[in-house]
């Protein structure tokens, strides 16, 4: 009996040790079941600001379950799983306690989500059919406010006006009434929830309340140093977030004053700010995600200003090294940067214009440094480009119709390529003499480098004082930059 006692326990301690084994041999176990996805392939996915990544790829087995085990903690952050058709679930990833079960159907993946061990995922999941719900019925409501609008303003009958309008009432309470209920959730998740993954998601999507009696001046002044003021900017999380890139979008394009030096300020004070909570110098992850994402954004020359921007930024912490390690090692990255910089520093709104000697079509010397108009409209073309040949229509049919705009402009058309007599007769087919018409068909001037011109046509706008105020814009836009800047 007692060999017999010895042998179980013996037995019973082997379980419990090879039990101990395999918890500490996984860091994170995730259990997935999926009713009615059978045998198919699954990609698990980790947001990296609004964009998901690949970290695995599963196949589900006959009942639709999978797991997802490593030796190695998980990122913390938004995760989802893709089927093949494209159908996800999010789920979250939000501290070190890395092992729960998520269940769902393949008849609606995220709505019919639960998970077991994870607080914070069932408080996700919750999140996400509240509004979901929430949102389909608010738009309900707005769909039949617009319907029964349309029919009170074709009746005249007073008792079937005053039906309508009571029914436009009810829908409207019914809509706000949602939009309250979705608020005083996420309040309770803020205050009794303050560390989720939700939480901070929900903060980062959060409007900044504003000291009363502001003007909007003031208002986007006091943006610019406290529009990050509920976001915990040294949580790590954040990289993984997507609202928190929304919210570096909505920052400069909608929360501070959009001209190029604030701009630049705002962004200064914002990664500074970003600097001391991460308390990682140059290598903390929401530093560097933060920097590339505007690094990124002022290239689009979409954006005006965009130029003067990048290479404040450029400046500011690239060209001083202000970068993580692995960046300023990749010599193939810091060489693009920097040709990249060279190439459009020249040429930035704010700066006086490159001056250029140059030949008039009639054999004459015109110096750019000597240009005297309030303003100055500088399109360089192509006479073998029909789109150059548009803008230029166009332009003279701006000026013809607008005394304003005719009266306070000259114009210099600069022909880029080397066909002058083509060019001359040009000018002559097309009624152009009353223009500046210059050409550089010796590149003595060096045009194409400190103008940045790449492709025809190019458009610069100049004030009195050589400065440049656009650049690299449609010809639509050249008449709003002038009444802008008239009116300023």
């Amino acid at each position: 009996m007692k060999f017999k006692f010895t042998l179980f326990f013996a037995l019973l301690f082997s379980l419990y040790t090879s039990g101990l084994t395999i918890a500490q041999e996984n860091k994170h176990k995730i259990d997935f079941e999926i009713k009615g996805l059978k045998n198919s392939d699954i990609r698990v996915e980790l947001y990296y600001g609004t964009k998901a990544h690949v970290v695995k790829q599963v196949k589900t087995n006959a009942d639709g379950k999978f797991t997802i085990a490593a030796d190695t903690l998980l990122p913390k952050g938004l995760y989802r799983i893709i089927t093949n058709d494209n159908q996800f679930l999010e789920f979250v990833v939000e501290n070190n306690n890395q092992f729960f079960v998520i269940k769902s159907d393949i008849a609606n993946l995220q709505n019919n989500a639960e998970a077991l061990m994870s607080n914070g995922n069932s408080m996700f999941f919750d999140f996400k059919r509240r509004s979901s719900s929430l949102g389909i019925l608010y738009s309900n409501c707005n769909r039949k406010i617009k319907v029964l609008q349309e029919q009170l303003n074709s009746v005249s009958d007073p008792t079937l006006r005053a039906a309508l309008t009571d029914s436009i009432g009810a829908e409207r309470y019914k809509a706000m009434a949602a939009v309250r209920e979705m608020q005083n959730y996420q309040s309770k998740v803020l205050q009794y929830n303050e560390n989720s993954m939700l939480a901070l998601m929900l903060n980062c999507s959060r409007e900044q309340a504003l000291p009363q009696n502001m003007n909007e001046v003031t208002k986007k002044q006091y943006m610019i140093t406290h529009a990050f003021d509920l976001i915990n900017l040294g949580d790590s999380r954040l990289v993984h977030a997507p609202t928190f890139e929304q919210k570096l979008e909505r920052f400069i394009r909608r929360e501070i004053i959009q001209h190029p030096d604030t701009i630049i300020a705002a962004i200064d004070t914002l990664i500074n700010k970003i600097l001391v909570a991460e308390g990682k110098q140059y290598e903390g992850e929401i530093y560097n995600f933060t920097l590339n994402y505007y690094f990124t954004m002022f290239q689009d020359k979409s954006y005006q200003g965009y130029d003067r921007i990048f290479s404040a930024i450029v400046e500011r912490y690239y060209l001083t090294h202000k970068l993580p390690k692995r960046l300023l090692e990749n010599e193939d990255f810091m060489f693009r940067v920097n040709t990249r910089y060279i190439a459009m520093a020249p040429s930035n709104i704010g700066n006086k214009a490159p001056s250029m000697q140059l030949k008039n079509h009639k054999n004459r010397w015109v110096y750019t440094d000597s240009l005297d108009a309030p303003y100055t409209v500088i399109i360089f073309y192509d006479i073998e480009c029909e789109h150059c040949h548009e803008v230029i229509t166009l332009w003279k049919q701006m000026l013809n119709s607008d005394s304003l705009l005719s009266q306070v402009t000259n114009t210099m058309l600069f022909y880029t390529e080397e066909r002058q007599a083509d060019w001359q007769q040009f000018i002559v087919n097309n009624n152009l003499e009353q223009f500046i018409n210059v050409a550089d068909f010796y590149g003595s001037s060096n045009f194409a480098k400190l103008y940045n011109i790449t492709s025809t046509p190019t458009i610069y706008v100049l004030d009195k004082d050589i400065k440049i105020i656009g650049r690299q814009i449609p010809i639509s836009e050249v008449p709003k930059i002038i009444n802008k800047h008239i009116h300023k």
